[in-house]
């Protein structure tokens, strides 16, 4: 009896991973695009673009860089205290850490990566030639203020 349990056992056993499809697991997931189909499409490629958009800063925000000196008085004390009474510490960098993205060095180096790869594949594009030097200037202006120094 324990023989046949055990024989029963290791048939199913062998059943069930036989019957796998190992192409399943080597399929293109639907959510995602692949390099070549990026630089063929030019739907794909607008929306590359258009996602550097918003990697660059719109100029406004509601604190102004000079409340952190003297020079004005934010009135809404979002955390702009720390900086004029010069009480910084690095767990409490006041409005520095979390308003300012003129300061988050990860994320703008990520847009100047992204814009990299963007010049590096253009020219080789399938798309024509009016949507890549719209593009492509769209990005060439990102990069000159990405990397400008007044950024």
């Amino acid at each position: 009896m324990k023989n046949l349990s055990i024989l029963i056992l290791t048939v199913s056993t062998l059943l069930v991973f036989s019957a796998c499809d190992h192409q399943v697991l080597n399929q293109q997931p639907e959510d995602e695009t692949t390099e070549e189909q990026l630089w063929t499409d030019a739907a794909l490629m607008e929306a590359y673009v258009n996602n550097t958009y918003s990697g660059v800063g719109h100029g406004y925000t509601s604190i102004s860089i000079s409340s952190g000196v003297d020079e004005t008085k934010h009135v809404h004390g979002w955390e702009d205290q720390q900086v004029r009474m010069s009480n910084l510490t690095p767990d409490d960098l006041g409005f520095w850490e979390g308003f300012w993205r003129d300061f988050q060095w990860d994320e703008l180096y990520s847009q100047i990566r992204n814009i990299n790869i963007f010049l590096a594949n253009i020219d080789e594009s399938t798309v024509d030639q009016a949507t890549k030097a719209r593009l492509k200037g769209e990005v060439l202006i990102f990069e000159s203020i990405l990397l400008s120094p007044a950024y």
